[in-house]
């Protein structure tokens, strides 16, 4: 079942100074109306739901493209495109006194849902916040297990804003490609660190602890790890939990586990060269060109506090073609691939 759509599209192309500078720049506001809602109905009917054509979102977002040649010589020249855009989506009505609507009913361990909710923005992570007192101090009992309330709203999976930077540097008969893309904002789910804490697998739940002992030696011999707080009542806690306890007592605390998508990676890296003509003047060819490539190379920088993840590379819910690319689960090792490439013409 489909629905209608309302848009509004503002674009502006310019070129400068004979085309050395170019900037393309869409706005767009729109509005998505009677998507489909599925919604209960009595088992009498002979059917177990009904889909209607009901919801409701508004998106408004801007896209810029810059291209540029800042160097153009007879020898050397250098190409640059910067791609930027921003996507604003929320959530205006989905059925009559209904007020959510459970987007992936599975994300997690401890009820963790994908949401639409009417007011918020789109496709917002619903589950257990850890409580804090007014002066940001973390709500524990009295022998240090975290206190939270559930149904809580914790954040968006949508970015604030995502883009790309590429670079085409020639100089004679050599050639550099370079392209990194980024993002900013944006939330998902580690299954994979929330496991690892709760099997002892994850480097912080071994180490030292703060009297310069092994963690998982017992309290009365030094061990334990340090927990600091105060009661629902406001009376300090200070105790030592024992690292099992402690690392378990995070599973399903799902404050802890959404992490910040942001990242800057260098995607891709060539290098190439042509060989000059008369190299192959008394061949039959007309031009040979080889290069070296390297797709994936790097993770410049990402915000992900437990670390060891790619948020490049989010998976989404069981599958790499979810519709949702909100869940780590299990990821392996970003491939890296380098390759040799061969062009040549008759």
């Amino acid at each position: 079942m489909g629905g209608e759509r309302q848009e509004i599209e503002i674009g502006l192309e310019l070129n400068f100074w004979n085309s050395l500078l170019g900037l393309d720049i869409t706005y767009f506001d729109r509005t998505d109306k009677k998507l489909p809602f599925s919604i209960p109905i009595p088992g009498s009917t002979g059917y177990s739901g009904l889909s209607i054509n009901s919801r409701e979102t508004s998106s408004n977002g801007i896209e810029i493209s810059i291209l540029a040649k800042p160097v153009k010589t007879k020898d050397f020249k250098w190409d640059t495109t910067l791609n930027f855009a921003t996507l604003t989506k929320s959530v205006d009505f989905i059925y009559e006194d209904t007020t959510k609507n459970i987007l992936d009913s599975w994300v997690s361990w401890g009820g963790l849902q994908l949401q639409e909710v009417v007011g918020e923005e789109w496709g917002v992570f619903v589950g257990r916040k850890r409580k804090k007192d007014n002066n940001g101090n973390y709500i524990l009992s009295e022998d240090g297990v975290y206190q939270y309330d559930a149904n809580q709203v914790l954040g968006s999976l949508l970015p604030d804003f995502t883009g790309g930077f590429y670079n085409n540097f020639s100089y004679k008969n050599l050639k550099l490609n370079i392209g990194i893309d980024f993002q900013k904002g944006g939330l998902f789910y580690s299954t994979t660190n929330m496991f690892n804490y709760y099997s002892g697998l994850h480097r912080d739940t071994a180490g030292l602890n703060d009297k310069g002992n092994p963690k998982r030696d017992p309290i009365d011999q030094g061990g334990g790890v340090h927990v600091v707080g105060v009661t629902e009542s406001g009376a300090p806690v200070d105790v030592y939990r024992e690292a099992s306890s402690w690392a378990g007592g995070f599973f399903g605390l799902h404050d802890e586990w959404l992490y910040d998508a942001s990242f800057i990676k260098l995607r891709q890296l060539a290098l190439g060269y042509t060989l000059p003509s008369h190299f192959i003047e008394k061949t039959p060819f007309s031009s040979i060109d080889m290069s070296i490539i390297g797709n994936n190379l790097s993770l410049l920088y990402s915000n992900i506090k437990h670390g060891g993840l790619d948020p490049s590379e989010i998976e989404g819910n069981g599958s790499i073609a979810s519709e949702f690319r909100n869940v780590e689960g299990g990821q392996l090792p970003p491939t890296r691939s380098i390759g040799l490439n061969f062009n040549i013409k008759f």
